[in-house]
């Protein structure tokens, strides 16, 4: 009778080690799965990443483009306008009846243009700032 109930506590300590062993098996392939979903979630990421990289990229280097089309623009215009107000000024004066102006009306005229000029012309640093902190 001993052997029966030996062999009864036997076979349950088998069954439990063996549902036990099957629960490890199904938790184990939940793990192998999950591991292999996150692979790929990775991949996608990476991927994502890589995308985004070379988006930057390609936007900073056509940020970077304008930025120096506009400077190049602003630091040509004052001087391409001062030009042309100074070939202005001298057709103006040869062909002008009061010629006779003398040098002090002259310079003064000029130093009111240079001072109206400098006042329309923008702050290429504050420029370059702003259009800097447009890339960060």
């Amino acid at each position: 009778m001993e052997e029966n109930v030996t062999v009864q506590q036997l076979s349950q300590a088998l069954n439990q080690l063996l549902d036990a062993y099957e629960n490890l098996q199904k938790k184990n392939t939940d793990l192998k799965k999950e591991l292999e979903d996150a692979q790929l979630e990775n991949e996608e990421l990476k991927e994502q990443v890589s995308l985004l990289s070379s988006t930057t990229t390609e936007q900073t280097s056509e940020m970077d483009a304008m930025i120096n089309r506009i400077e190049s623009i602003l630091s040509n215009a004052p001087i391409m306008e001062e030009e042309k107000k100074e070939e202005e000024e001298s057709a103006e004066t040869e062909t002008s009846p009061f010629f006779d102006n003398s040098l002090e009306e002259t310079t003064e005229q000029e130093e009111e243009k240079k001072e109206e000029t400098a006042k329309d012309q923008p702050d290429l640093g504050r420029m370059q700032a702003l259009l800097n902190g447009f890339n960060n």
